[in-house]
């Protein structure tokens, strides 16, 4: 009888134990891209914040004023 990995053992993100931190580094980067390209977007950019030019200047908007697509890509 063969030992199986568990269902979906290939889907969990690596845990870091403190060790070889440049390998656990690279599984989870192909880990976040393999879920979503647009979630390693955020990692590495940080979060989308919706933005108004207000007299040249760019500026967070009120949450109350953002539109279906401001949140679709805050979500």
């Amino acid at each position: 009888m063969m030992n199986k990995e568990p269902k979906g053992a290939y889907n969990r993100a690596s845990i870091f134990n403190s060790e070889n931190y440049d390998y656990w580094k690279e599984c989870m980067n192909v880990h976040i891209q393999s879920v979503n390209m647009d979630v390693w977007d955020t990692v590495v950019n940080g979060r989308f914040e919706p933005q108004d030019d207000v007299d040249g200047v760019m500026q967070n908007k009120p949450k109350a004023d953002w539109t279906d697509d401001d949140k679709k890509m805050v979500q």
